[in-house]
């Protein structure tokens, strides 16, 4: 038998392998490979400590054990979700232009210096999310965790001068739900039906968050002004005067117990992102008050180029409240006057709204120019040191 050549195979499988695209949020990990429409693996980002608990990445940031707690999860990655050998493939990882310095570099010492990947590309979230519609000049509003981050785009350069954060996200749903389910919510068994109170004093996260993903959702701006005008007069919210009443459902709790939640509850616990708090701040005016900073010949581009990412804005009804929110504000003389825009669209993404920064993270790992965008592993070890817009060093021209 002659001898099989396979060399040839050996060339074409290094060919195929493109890139690792990480996109780690604060309590989702989407982890896939370049070129692919879809991440491979979305992951808790937990790992385990130096005591063997699994704790959240971004809670350990400030923690002696940080850097062991990152180089678990990114084992958890390269070994069990992705099934990869990190020596052999690039790596971009998807961040926020806030994302804090130390998480940065933390996970930069490890990828080049424990997993000795080749090179690293660490690109906005905002920006790769333009990448999936093909446009270069738009206003992102990212809908998170902790946070509502909106980022004008000109350009394909992020304008992070203009950018607005709100502090509410998620965890504000998950807050006001929390509140509501155990101030009216009761639990129901074989014979009984008791207060949620009496039951438990506190509700996980995880069942807060399985709660709003499966009964929750954003009603419309009528209605919503309907229940603000009855807490403006001083009364209780009295949800059955409207019409069509929303229906109740039951969420199991046990085999034998299940939770009975309210219509108004599932309702009215997401219209915290839109009233307006103390600071006169919501979801909606994040984007009208980059339209109020950004150059005036940037307001009309970034105001039809509006792009909702995150995973809270999947919650049923949210874009279309969002957009009736800020028309409804720019009747208002703060941004009337100010802005001078009448018209407002949002781009329907290619793909669900909480990885469509992976996606387009995806779509930019596939390309040829990857490594001359990136940093290499040997410019890391010389350097010691990523580019940092927080640590420009600049010099004089002869110095």
């Amino acid at each position: 038998m002659s001898k099989i050549d396979i060399s040839h195979f050996k060339e074409h499988l290094q060919a195929e392998k493109t890139a690792v695209v990480l996109d780690i949020g604060s309590v989702y990990t989407k982890c896939g490979i370049a070129g692919e429409h879809y991440p491979r693996v979305v992951m808790k980002s937990v790992a385990k400590n130096e005591k063997g608990k699994l704790v959240r990445l971004h809670d350990q940031l400030h923690s002696d054990d940080f850097y062991q707690v990152m180089k678990n999860f990114l084992l958890d990655v390269y070994n069990r979700a992705l099934l990869v050998n990190p020596k052999e493939w690039k790596v971009v990882i998807v961040e926020s232009i806030l994302s804090p310095t130390r998480f940065r570099e933390t996970l930069a010492k490890l990828l080049f210096k424990y997993f000795e990947v080749p090179c690293v590309l660490f690109a906005p979230s905002h920006l790769t999310t333009t990448f999936t519609l093909g446009i270069s000049t738009a206003l992102v509003l990212e809908v998170g965790y902790e946070e509502t981050l909106a980022v004008p785009i000109a350009e394909g350069i992020p304008l992070s001068p203009y950018c607005e954060s709100v502090a509410l996200a998620a965890k504000s749903v998950y807050k006001e739900l929390e509140k509501k389910l155990l101030m009216t919510c009761s639990v129901t068994g074989p014979n009984e039906e008791m207060p949620l109170s009496a039951v438990m004093t506190s509700i996980s996260e995880d069942i807060l968050e399985d709660i709003a993903v499966r009964c929750c959702f954003v009603t419309d701006k009528k209605r919503a002004k309907i229940v603000q005008a009855q807490e403006q007069a001083g009364q209780d919210m009295d949800a059955t005067s409207l019409v069509p009443v929303t229906s109740s459902v039951k969420y199991p709790l046990s085999a034998n117990h299940n939770l009975l939640i309210s219509g108004d509850v599932r309702e009215f616990s997401c219209e915290v992102l839109f009233k307006l708090d103390a600071e006169e701040s919501s979801v909606a005016t994040a984007i009208l008050d980059v339209l109020k900073k950004v150059p005036i010949d940037l307001r009309k581009p970034l105001a039809e180029n509006i792009v909702i990412v995150g995973g809270t804005a999947m919650l049923p009804g949210f874009q279309h409240r969002l957009m009736c929110e800020i028309y409804d504000l720019l009747n208002l003389p703060k941004y009337c006057n100010a802005i001078g825009i009448t018209k407002v669209k949002f781009h329907k993404l290619p793909s669900k709204e909480n990885f469509a920064p992976w996606l387009g993270g995806s779509i930019f790992g596939a390309l040829e120019i990857l490594p001359n965008r990136a940093m290499s592993r040997e410019n890391y070890l010389e350097q010691q040191c990523l580019p940092d817009w927080t640590k420009l060093d600049v010099q004089k021209e002869g110095s």
